[in-house]
C-alpha cells in the first residue's frame, strides 16, 4: 500500500477514479499528517512539519512510558508476595530493597542478559527462582567456590543432604528453597509473562519507526516539492509558503528537514544496524531466541538468515520512491520513467535473492507489479502527440479505472497469499 502511494507524488493530472486509490491507500503510511492537525489547531506550516517529525518520537516515548508503569506495576506485585512467612528466613529485606531486586531482574531478563558474579552473590537466589534461564546462562564458579569455603569453614557440613543436593544440582542449598517457595505461589509464570509483555510493547514502539518511515521522509522532503504558479514557486504542501529563502520561514523549514532527514535516514538505520550486529543480540539470537523474535521480529522476523538486514533495503526502497518524484526532477515524464525502472531493477533483485520467508516474496513481488503498472500507466497520462496528450477524455478515465482493476487484483491476491503465509506459521 505504501508503494502505491508513492505514483501519488509524480506530479500529472490523474483520472478522479485513481486519486480516490491514492486518498484510501495513503492511511497505510502511517503518517500523523493523515489526521490533518490543521483542521483543528492553527499553527504555521513550520510547526505542522516539526509535529510530523516528532510524532513517532512521542508515540514511542508514550509507549515506552507505558512500559515503566506497567514493570513497576508487576513488580511491586511480585513484591508484595515476597512478603509471605516462607522467604522471611531466606530473605530479610525491606520492601523497597526487594522492589528494587525484582525491578533489576525484570529488566536483565526482559532484555535478555547476563547477571554479573555481584548480582549473583547478593540477589542470585531471589533472581534464580523467578527467571531459572538466568543461571543456566551465567557462570556458576563463583557460587561453587563459595560453596566449598563455606564447607572447609564448617566441617559437620560436608556430610549433610543440603550440601549433597547442593553439588548435585550445582546451585546453593538456599536457592533451591527459595526456588521452591516461588514455585508454589507461581511468581514464576507470572514473572515470565510480565517479561514477555515487556519484551513485545518496547518492540511496538521500535516498530513505530519501521511504520511511519516513508510518511516521515515524504513530509520531510516535501520542503523541496515545489510548484510553480504564475511563475513563483510555492510549496505543493502549502501554496502560502514561497520557495525563496528571501522567505523568512523557508529557511527554517530547510534546516528542519535536514535535521529529520538525518535522522531518520542515517541515525536510525545506524543504530538498527549496530544494535543487530552487537554482542548482546548475537548472545540472545543463540541462547533465547524466543526473547530475540520479540524485541527485533519486526526487523528480522520477515527475512531469511541470509538476508537479515533486508529491512534497512526496504526503508532505502521507499526513500527512493519519495526521492524520484520530489529530488531527481520536475518532469512528469522524467519522474515515471525513473520510477518505472528503478521498481524493474528492484523486482528482479527481489525474484533472484528471494529475501523473504515463505509467501513474503511472491507479496512483495505484487507490489512491484502493481506500482510498476502505476509509473507506467503515468508514461502514457504525461506523453503527447501532436500538441495533444494521448489520454484524454473518456479514454483516460478507462484507463485510470484500468490501473485501479490492475492494483486491486495485486491486492486481493496478495490477502490470498497473506492468508495462506499466516496458515502457514500456524
Amino acid at each position: 500500500m505504501q508503494a502505491y502511494v508513492s505514483i501519488r507524488l509524480i506530479d500529472i493530472a490523474w483520472p478522479p477514479v485513481v486519486l480516490g486509490m491514492f486518498d484510501f491507500t495513503r492511511f497505510f503510511t502511517f503518517t500523523f499528517d493523515v489526521i490533518r492537525p490543521e483542521c483543528t489547531i492553527d499553527y504555521s506550516p513550520q510547526t505542522k512539519l516539526i509535529f510530523v517529525l516528532i510524532g513517532p518520537f512521542a508515540a514511542a516515548l508514550f509507549i515506552i512510558s507505558l512500559i515503566f508503569a506497567y514493570t513497576v506495576f508487576k513488580c511491586l506485585l511480585i513484591a508484595w508476595e515476597l512478603e509471605d512467612y516462607r522467604f522471611r528466613t531466606l530473605l530479610d529485606w525491606s520492601f523497597p530493597k526487594k522492589f528494587r531486586s525484582v525491578f533489576m531482574c525484570m529488566l536483565t531478563s526482559s532484555l535478555s542478559r547476563k547477571f554479573s558474579n555481584l548480582r549473583m552473590m547478593t540477589d542470585g537466589a531471589l533472581w534464580n527462582a523467578l527467571n531459572p534461564w538466568l543461571s543456566e546462562r551465567s557462570n556458576l564458579t563463583v557460587l561453587s567456590q563459595k560453596t566449598r569455603r563455606r564447607t572447609v569453614l564448617q566441617q559437620h557440613l560436608y556430610n549433610s543432604d543440603g550440601f549433597k543436593k547442593t553439588m548435585a544440582s550445582g546451585l546453593p542449598q538456599e536457592w533451591l528453597e527459595m526456588k521452591s517457595y516461588v514455585l508454589e505461589l507461581d511468581l514464576e509464570t507470572s514473572f515470565a509473562r510480565s517479561a514477555k509483555r515487556f519484551r513485545l510493547l518496547l518492540a511496538s514502539a521500535l516498530s513505530i519507526f519501521v511504520f511511519t518511515f516513508q510518511g516521515s521522509i515524504e513530509a520531510a522532503l516535501s520542503t523541496f516539492d515545489c510548484k510553480e504558479v504564475n511563475g513563483v514557486p510555492y510549496l505543493r504542501s502549502n501554496p502560502n509558503v514561497q520557495c525563496d529563502f528571501s522567505n523568512a520561514m523557508y529557511p527554517n523549514m530547510i534546516a528542519i528537514t535536514a535535521v529529520g532527514v538525518g535522522i531518520y535516514c542515517v541515525f536510525l538505520p545506524l543504530i538498527a544496524l549496530l544494535t543487530l550486529r552487537s554482542r548482546w543480540c548475537r548472545e540472545m539470537y543463540m541462547h533465547d531466541n524466543m526473547a530475540y523474535n520479540h524485541i527485533f521480529g519486526f526487523l528480522t522476523s520477515l527475512y531469511t538468515k541470509a538476508c537479515s538486514y533486508w529491512e534497512l533495503v526496504a526503508c532505502a526502497k521507499k526513500l527512493v520512491f519519495v526521492a524520484i518524484p520530489v529530488l531527481i526532477s520536475k518532469d512528469p515524464l522524467v519522474q515515471s520513467v525513473a520510477m518505472f525502472l528503478w521498481l524493474i531493477i528492484y523486482m528482479f533483485v527481489i525474484v533472484k535473492k528471494h529475501p523473504m520467508v515463505g509467501f513474503l516474496n511472491d507479496i512483495e513481488t505484487l507490489s512491484c507489479v502493481g506500482v510498476i503498472v502505476g509509473s507506467f500507466a503515468s508514461i502514457f497520462f504525461t506523453v503527447e502527440y501532436g500538441g495533444e496528450k494521448v489520454l484524454q477524455g473518456s479514454a483516460r478515465d478507462f484507463a485510470g479505472l484500468v490501473l485501479v482493476l490492475i492494483c486491486l487484483f495485486c491486492t486481493i491476491w496478495s490477502l490470498r497469499l497473506m492468508r495462506l503465509e499466516f496458515a502457514r506459521n500456524l
